[in-house]
């Protein structure tokens, strides 16, 4: 099952973003693998890169470490995603009846809001929580089945 967000609905699909850059234009295994590699590498390392430079003595290495923190927990999500599309069938099964040329033209430009500190990793966390959350305990399990058995009859 693909949490695919209609598009036009979100700024940035994050997940959408990481498998469109793991594909590429031609899938190959190696990209895939570069992809990976970068996407995990980049999540740990700029935030290090970021944590030695706040430790210093002055203010504009300070706001560069800071910075750098923002910009590397942005590749967390993609990351994960990234280790998460890598197992088998799990790439192609995300981008199955979707135009890979045209969503690599729209996400190469989004993916330069990977320089906004924090900016994917909260569309990754906002993004996330809604497949995790559970019915609302507002309602009872009588009105969650009815919603469910009226949600299956219109589609």
């Amino acid at each position: 099952m693909s949490r695919q967000a209609p598009p036009g609905k979100t700024l940035i699909d994050v997940r959408r973003l990481a498998a469109i850059d793991m594909y590429g234009r031609h899938g190959s295994k190696r990209r895939r693998r570069l992809i990976l590699a970068e996407f995990v590498l980049a999540a740990i390392d700029i935030p290090l890169l970021g944590l030695t430079l706040v430790q210093a003595a002055s203010v504009p290495r300070v706001f560069l470490g800071a910075y750098l923190i923002g910009v590397g927990l942005n590749f967390v999500p993609l990351g994960l995603h990234a280790i998460s599309l890598s197992r088998a069938g799990r790439l192609g099964t995300e981008l199955a009846g979707v135009d890979v040329a045209a969503e690599l033209r729209r996400y190469t430009a989004k993916h330069l809001f990977i320089g906004i500190p924090l900016l994917k990793l909260v569309f990754g966390v906002a993004q996330f929580a809604p497949s995790r959350r559970a019915p609302s305990e507002a309602q009872t399990p009588a009105q969650a089945h009815s919603l469910a058995v009226g949600r299956q009859r219109k589609g």
